[in-house]
């Protein structure tokens, strides 16, 4: 499973990006401890597309359903991790998930 994920630095944050992702179960429980092996870090152009994870992250999963991806408690929580002094904001436009099979 893999997360693409567009995001940026707002108001001139220094640095800054996702640390950790930690996946819901289909009850809507928090499943894993994340995923803190891989680091999205974040720049300051709008637009930018980072991936987080890859075809064989699983997150803590055994192995995902189609029934346990598409119950309405499934989903992702994010970690973020900021530098800096002053209005240090990340920025997320959209997060995409794909589960491969």
């Amino acid at each position: 499973m893999n997360l693409k994920i567009e995001g940026f630095l707002n108001d001139g944050a220094p640095a800054g990006g996702v640390t950790d992702v930690t996946l819901y179960n289909d009850l809507g429980n928090l499943h894993s401890s994340g995923n803190t092996t891989s680091h999205v870090i974040f720049n300051s152009t709008p637009g930018t597309v980072h991936i987080f994870g890859g075809s064989t992250s699983l997150h803590g999963f055994d192995g995902l359903t189609v029934s346990t991806v598409t119950d309405p408690d499934f989903g992702a929580r994010l970690t973020f991790a900021m530098t800096g002094g002053g209005n240090d904001d990340d920025a997320i436009d959209h997060v995409q998930m794909r589960i491969h099979f």
